[in-house]
C-alpha cells in the first residue's frame, strides 16, 4: 500500500482532499498513479494525519504535533503559548545568569574582606568547590 494511500484511510478522503484544497477526482487520480501528487500536498498530509512536522530539515526528526501541543521525541509537550514565550524565557535566563554573576563576585569580595581581617579563617579549606573559593589563592 502506497504512503498516499495510508494517509488517506488514516484521513478519510473527503478530509484528504480538503486539507489539499484539491477535488476529489484529483485525489482520485492521485491515488491511481494517474498524476503526481505534490510534495506540499504530501507534506499537509503527513502533518494532519500523522502529527509529521513539515520541512526536510533532519533536526525536526521525531517532533510531532497532537492534541493541540507540539511534542518532542523525548514527549515533552509544549502548547502554543509554551512556544510562543520562549523569547520571553530566554531573555530572563540571560538577566538571571547576570544576577549570579554579580552576586557571586559580590560574595567572593566579602569573603576575601573578611579573610583579611580574620587571620584565622579556614575559608579555602572548608569550600574548595564553593563560589567563596575564588577569595582564595591557588596554590600549587
Amino acid at each position: 500500500m502506497s504512503e498516499l494511500q495510508n494517509l488517506v484511510d488514516a484521513l478519510g478522503p473527503h478530509r484528504a482532499a480538503d486539507l489539499c484544497r484539491v477535488h476529489r477526482t484529483t485525489l482520485l487520480r492521485w491515488l491511481a498513479g494517474q498524476t503526481r501528487v505534490p510534495a506540499a500536498a504530501l507534506a499537509t498530509l503527513r502533518a494532519a494525519a500523522w502529527g509529521q512536522m513539515p520541512g526536510r530539515e533532519r533536526a525536526w526528526d521525531g517532533w510531532t504535533f497532537d492534541e493541540g501541543y507540539l511534542w518532542s521525541p523525548e514527549g515533552v509537550r509544549f502548547s502554543r503559548g509554551d512556544v510562543a514565550s520562549l523569547p520571553y524565557v530566554r531573555d530572563l535566563v540571560k538577566a538571571l545568569q547576570a544576577d549570579v554573576a554579580r552576586l557571586e563576585a559580590q560574595l567572593v569580595a566579602a569573603t576575601r574582606a573578611a579573610a583579611e581581617t580574620d587571620r584565622a579563617s579556614n575559608d579555602a579549606a572548608i569550600w574548595p568547590d564553593d563560589v567563596r573559593s575564588r577569595a582564595f589563592p591557588r596554590t600549587a
